[in-house]
């Protein structure tokens, strides 16, 4: 019932029961997805890319060497990654 109280016994709902209604409650209370599995794991490796990047901007590493280069790689990958997170929105069902 909308007050949220059992038809038949007038006792509190016990909540969804059924796969599919089970699917619509962990949606119902979903906002951004800030806090998912996959964005902490992005996170991650987005604050391991840029303690990187610090290391080598501290050892001055020219522009031409190899580890450079493999940064930049790696750089956008995650940028790749990003843009798919991003176009999901942090999809509620890979919690």
């Amino acid at each position: 019932m909308k007050n949220g109280c059992c038809r038949f016994h007038g006792g509190k709902s016990t909540g969804p029961r059924t796969p599919e209604g089970l699917k619509n409650a962990k949606k119902a209370r979903w906002r951004h997805g800030g806090r998912s599995r996959q964005a902490k794991a992005f996170h991650h490796k987005a604050r391991v890319l840029i303690r990187e990047m610090k290391a080598l901007h501290v050892a001055d590493v020219p522009e031409n060497h190899p580890k450079v280069w493999e940064f930049y790689s790696r750089l956008d990958d995650i940028e790749a990654e990003m843009e798919a997170l991003l176009e999901r929105k942090f999809d509620p069902d890979a919690i």
